[in-house]
């Protein structure tokens, strides 16, 4: 869990605070268990899911735009008015979410680049929906990296130190990830084919 607090520099909105929570689940799933406890123990009759702010897989909303949780991906966040003014939080969500699902954008020409040195899917040979995912990556400036995997046809999951790929139905199946440098604009970039019968 990260937490964090903002504020907009401007003179004008000095006491709007905005009070971030981020946590990162190990699924999907998680994420979505993780939400519903976090709900309980919210103590507002009138914190409902909110069908019509398009942000998230899942979104529930409190009043006056105060207090909003949504789940994207393994990503719950939780954001909260902090302070005496107030802070478009719905619309500070939508930047947040949409970052979430935004690709990075490749460098081939950056010499300090990540990049991804192996990428292998280890299929069982019996039939499964699932495939241990062998990924190693090198980051030339020694910063942390953030990895953003897509897949149409499954999820990525992580299972202690492992990770998991989990199909949505047999066949073909494809991922593709990124390992981004979280300080620089740097991403490296990899494709993955491979049949679960």
């Amino acid at each position: 869990m990260i937490q964090s607090l903002w504020r907009r520099p401007s003179a004008a909105m000095e006491s709007a605070l905005l009070h971030l929570d981020a946590f990162e689940c190990p699924s999907r799933e998680a994420a979505h268990d993780l939400l519903v406890r976090l709900l309980g123990d919210v103590q507002s009759p009138l914190v409902a899911r909110d069908e019509t702010v398009p942000l998230g897989d899942v979104v529930f909303a409190g009043p006056g735009d105060s207090l909003l949780l949504f789940a994207r991906a393994n990503l719950v966040c939780v954001l909260r008015s902090a302070g005496r003014g107030r802070l478009p939080i719905t619309g500070l969500a939508a930047h947040l979410d949409a970052d979430f699902v935004r690709k990075p954008e490749p460098h081939e020409r950056a010499a300090a680049a990540p990049a991804i040195t192996r990428l292998e899917a280890e299929v069982p040979a019996r039939k499964a929906r699932f495939a241990t995912l062998r990924m190693e990556a090198a980051e030339p400036a020694g910063s942390p990296l953030m990895y953003k995997f897509y897949s149409r046809s499954g999820e990525v999951l992580r299972e202690d130190d492992r990770l998991l790929y989990r199909a949505i139905r047999p066949g073909a199946q494809d991922v593709q990830v990124y390992a981004a440098a979280g300080d620089r604009g740097h991403a490296g970039e990899a494709s993955l084919s491979f049949e679960l019968v």
